[in-house]
């Protein structure tokens, strides 16, 4: 999740917005827990956008085929729905060790595969569990 390995295009992307060509454009919900929990079931939900009225027709003919329900687009809007992804200040760093040392490394180094990695997860995991993740996000903020 860190947008790293992302592709050069992925950082101008034209598409990073809701003008979209297609007549469908369909997703993932992320951040479905904010907007709508109930239906939140930890396994990921899909996200649906109807842009036309083709579009429409065709959502019509299987909409009694599947389980869906209806939002805003405010409730919808994820980052990369108003714009392109950041490039990480570190990228090239992150390519050039990749070059010189290989995947080893990098997964060590930049996505916690490390022993302070593993221990950092499985303290998340335990917080989130017990109810405090939030809670320490929310005194790390004030400081």
């Amino acid at each position: 999740y860190s947008d790293l390995c992302l592709c050069p295009s992925c950082y101008h992307c034209k598409f990073s917005n809701l003008h979209r060509p297609s007549d469908i454009m369909i997703g993932d919900f992320w951040g479905i827990e904010k907007s709508l929990p109930e239906i939140d079931d930890d396994k990921g939900v899909s996200l649906v956008f109807v842009n036309t009225t083709k579009g429409q027709n065709i959502f019509e003919k299987i909409k009694d085929k599947i389980d869906f329900l209806q939002s805003n687009t405010k409730d919808c809007l994820q980052h990369n729905l108003m714009q392109p992804t950041k490039m990480p200040t570190n990228r090239e760093r992150f390519w050039d060790d990749y070059y010189k040392f290989g995947f080893v490394y990098i997964a060590r180094k930049y996505a916690g595969y490390s022993l302070k990695g593993r221990l950092k997860k499985i303290i998340v995991t335990l917080l989130k569990k017990l109810g405090l993740f939030e809670f320490k996000r929310k005194v790390i903020r004030r400081r």
